[in-house]
Protein backbone atom coordinates (compact mmCIF):
# COMPACT_ATOMS: atom_id res chain seq x y z
CA UNK A 1 0.00 0.00 0.00
CA UNK A 2 1.29 3.23 -1.09
CA UNK A 3 1.42 6.16 1.49
CA UNK A 4 2.31 9.86 0.37
CA UNK A 5 3.26 12.54 2.42
CA UNK A 6 4.51 16.08 1.89
CA UNK A 7 6.17 18.46 4.40
CA UNK A 8 8.40 21.47 4.74
CA UNK A 9 11.50 19.43 3.58
CA UNK A 10 12.33 15.81 2.82
CA UNK A 11 13.12 15.08 6.40
CA UNK A 12 9.52 16.54 7.71
CA UNK A 13 7.52 14.64 4.94
CA UNK A 14 9.57 11.22 6.93
CA UNK A 15 8.57 12.22 9.89
CA UNK A 16 5.34 12.93 8.97
CA UNK A 17 5.41 9.49 7.29
CA UNK A 18 6.32 8.06 10.66
CA UNK A 19 3.94 9.71 13.06
CA UNK A 20 1.05 8.39 10.11
CA UNK A 21 2.16 4.85 10.43
CA UNK A 22 -1.03 2.08 11.35
CA UNK A 23 -0.22 -0.33 14.25
CA UNK A 24 0.90 -3.69 12.39
CA UNK A 25 1.80 -7.02 13.24
CA UNK A 26 3.72 -7.84 9.85
CA UNK A 27 7.29 -6.64 8.64
CA UNK A 28 7.01 -3.50 6.45
CA UNK A 29 10.00 -1.83 4.73
CA UNK A 30 9.32 1.66 4.52
CA UNK A 31 10.72 3.30 1.15
CA UNK A 32 11.72 6.86 0.67
CA UNK A 33 11.77 7.92 -2.90
CA UNK A 34 11.45 11.56 -3.44
CA UNK A 35 13.38 12.96 0.19
CA UNK A 36 16.30 11.91 2.13
CA UNK A 37 15.95 10.60 5.62
CA UNK A 38 18.28 11.98 8.25
CA UNK A 39 20.34 10.06 10.62
CA UNK A 40 18.54 10.10 13.66
CA UNK A 41 15.06 8.78 11.20
CA UNK A 42 17.36 5.78 10.16
CA UNK A 43 18.20 5.19 13.94
CA UNK A 44 14.47 5.62 14.66
CA UNK A 45 13.39 2.49 12.58
CA UNK A 46 12.99 -0.62 13.85
CA UNK A 47 13.69 -4.17 12.32
CA UNK A 48 9.99 -4.09 12.10
CA UNK A 49 9.22 -1.03 10.45
CA UNK A 50 12.78 -0.71 8.69
CA UNK A 51 13.13 2.04 5.97
CA UNK A 52 14.96 2.16 2.85
CA UNK A 53 16.11 5.75 1.55
CA UNK A 54 18.43 7.90 -0.24
CA UNK A 55 22.07 9.09 0.73
CA UNK A 56 23.23 12.87 0.01
CA UNK A 57 26.01 12.32 -2.38
CA UNK A 58 28.37 13.26 0.50
CA UNK A 59 27.78 10.59 2.87
CA UNK A 60 30.29 9.65 4.89
CA UNK A 61 29.99 6.06 6.66
CA UNK A 62 32.17 3.97 8.87
CA UNK A 63 32.78 0.35 8.75
CA UNK A 64 32.55 -2.02 11.93
CA UNK A 65 35.72 -1.80 13.92
CA UNK A 66 38.59 -4.43 13.65
CA UNK A 67 38.25 -7.59 15.95
CA UNK A 68 40.07 -6.73 19.14
CA UNK A 69 42.95 -9.27 19.97
CA UNK A 70 42.52 -11.62 22.37
CA UNK A 71 45.06 -9.88 25.29
CA UNK A 72 43.44 -6.45 24.74
CA UNK A 73 45.29 -3.39 25.82
CA UNK A 74 43.96 -0.28 27.51
CA UNK A 75 41.73 1.72 26.40
CA UNK A 76 38.14 1.30 25.09
CA UNK A 77 37.19 -0.76 22.14
CA UNK A 78 36.80 1.10 19.22
CA UNK A 79 33.74 1.73 17.93
CA UNK A 80 34.38 2.80 14.47
CA UNK A 81 36.58 1.36 11.37
CA UNK A 82 37.83 2.76 8.01
CA UNK A 83 35.76 5.25 6.53
CA UNK A 84 33.85 4.74 3.02
CA UNK A 85 32.41 7.67 1.13
CA UNK A 86 30.26 5.93 -1.44
CA UNK A 87 29.71 8.32 -2.99
CA UNK A 88 33.42 9.32 -4.29
CA UNK A 89 34.57 8.47 -8.18
CA UNK A 90 36.44 5.63 -6.56
CA UNK A 91 35.45 4.56 -3.09
CA UNK A 92 38.02 3.52 -0.69
CA UNK A 93 36.80 0.28 0.53
CA UNK A 94 35.71 -2.45 -1.87
CA UNK A 95 32.51 -3.10 -1.91
CA UNK A 96 31.09 -6.71 -0.55
CA UNK A 97 29.31 -7.02 -3.58
CA UNK A 98 30.02 -5.40 -6.93
CA UNK A 99 27.28 -6.45 -9.91
CA UNK A 100 27.86 -5.03 -13.60
CA UNK A 101 25.13 -5.65 -16.64
CA UNK A 102 24.79 -4.13 -19.68
CA UNK A 103 22.17 -1.44 -20.43
CA UNK A 104 21.12 -0.05 -24.02
CA UNK A 105 23.28 3.07 -23.13
CA UNK A 106 26.42 1.29 -21.50
CA UNK A 107 27.46 0.01 -18.20
CA UNK A 108 25.25 -0.37 -14.99
CA UNK A 109 27.24 -1.05 -12.01
CA UNK A 110 25.55 -1.75 -8.47
CA UNK A 111 27.77 -1.88 -5.28
CA UNK A 112 26.83 -2.94 -2.06
CA UNK A 113 28.75 -2.52 1.04
CA UNK A 114 27.42 -4.13 4.19
CA UNK A 115 27.76 -3.59 8.08
CA UNK A 116 28.29 0.15 7.85
CA UNK A 117 27.05 3.00 10.42
CA UNK A 118 27.03 6.99 10.71
CA UNK A 119 29.61 7.70 13.11
CA UNK A 120 27.18 9.50 15.40
CA UNK A 121 24.46 6.70 15.41
CA UNK A 122 27.07 3.33 15.52
CA UNK A 123 23.98 1.60 16.67
CA UNK A 124 22.45 1.62 13.54
CA UNK A 125 23.89 -0.65 11.29
CA UNK A 126 23.18 -0.20 7.61
CA UNK A 127 23.65 -1.74 4.02
CA UNK A 128 24.41 0.72 1.02
CA UNK A 129 23.85 0.16 -2.83
CA UNK A 130 25.82 2.82 -4.83
CA UNK A 131 23.39 2.21 -8.24
CA UNK A 132 26.01 3.78 -11.36
CA UNK A 133 23.68 4.25 -14.67
CA UNK A 134 25.06 5.49 -17.59
CA UNK A 135 21.89 8.02 -18.18
CA UNK A 136 23.12 10.36 -14.79
CA UNK A 137 25.97 12.19 -14.17
CA UNK A 138 26.00 11.32 -10.58
CA UNK A 139 25.27 7.94 -8.75
CA UNK A 140 22.03 7.08 -6.60
CA UNK A 141 23.10 6.05 -2.61
CA UNK A 142 20.20 4.18 -1.16
CA UNK A 143 21.03 2.91 2.15
CA UNK A 144 18.78 0.64 4.60
CA UNK A 145 18.52 -1.15 7.97
CA UNK A 146 16.57 -3.62 6.11
CA UNK A 147 19.30 -6.84 7.17
CA UNK A 148 17.10 -9.26 5.23
CA UNK A 149 17.27 -8.31 1.58
CA UNK A 150 19.50 -9.90 -0.75
CA UNK A 151 19.49 -9.69 -4.09
CA UNK A 152 17.96 -12.04 -6.24
CA UNK A 153 19.33 -12.68 -9.55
Amino acid sequence: MSRVRFGDSCEAAVAELFKDLPKSKNHRLLVVDAGIATRQQFAAASDKDALLGRLRINSKLCCAPPPRPSQPGPGRPRKHGEILHPGWDSPEIPPDEDITAMHLKGELRLRRWQQLHFEDVADTVLDVVRIDHPDYEKPLLLATIARELTRVC
